[in-house]
């Protein structure tokens, strides 16, 4: 079998309707179309399975339990979530200035401390540690 006759096989196929998308240019009630759309999206609630995947559903179906099951059905893990961005780092204020005063460049700092170039220098500016100040 060669491709040109799987593919005159795959146009043959019938789709069903639930897979055939809106084509508006055939279809010249579009604005009904969009209305009847609306009105389904404003019965359906985001439900956030895991850290990527958002389902909607409707309103008695946003439960914890109800998105354990969708996780199961999905083969999701459960993870828990973190809400952006790296875990906060403490630094203290006198190492920062000590490393300041010997002289040494931001991103030395940084990479002494285990923080980023730019956290180093809004703790230069907040604490007013520049390399002649006492603090």
């Amino acid at each position: 079998m060669n491709v040109n006759s799987n593919i005159r096989k795959r146009n043959k196929q019938v789709i069903s309707d639930r897979y055939k998308k809106v084509d508006t240019t055939v279809n010249a009630d579009a604005e009904r179309l969009v209305e009847e759309h609306r009105e389904i999206e404003k019965r359906l609630y985001p439900l956030r399975i895991d850290q990527r995947t958002v389902i909607y559903v409707t309103k008695d179906k946003c439960t914890k339990e109800y998105a354990q099951k969708r996780r199961r059905q999905f083969g999701i893990e459960p993870s828990p979530e973190r809400k952006g961005g790296n875990p906060r780092v403490h630094i203290e204020v006198e190492e920062v200035n000590k490393l300041v005063q010997e002289g040494m460049h931001l991103k030395d700092i940084a990479r002494t401390l285990g923080v980023s170039r730019t956290t180093v220098s809004k703790y230069i500016q907040k604490y007013d540690l520049r390399r002649n100040g006492n603090k």
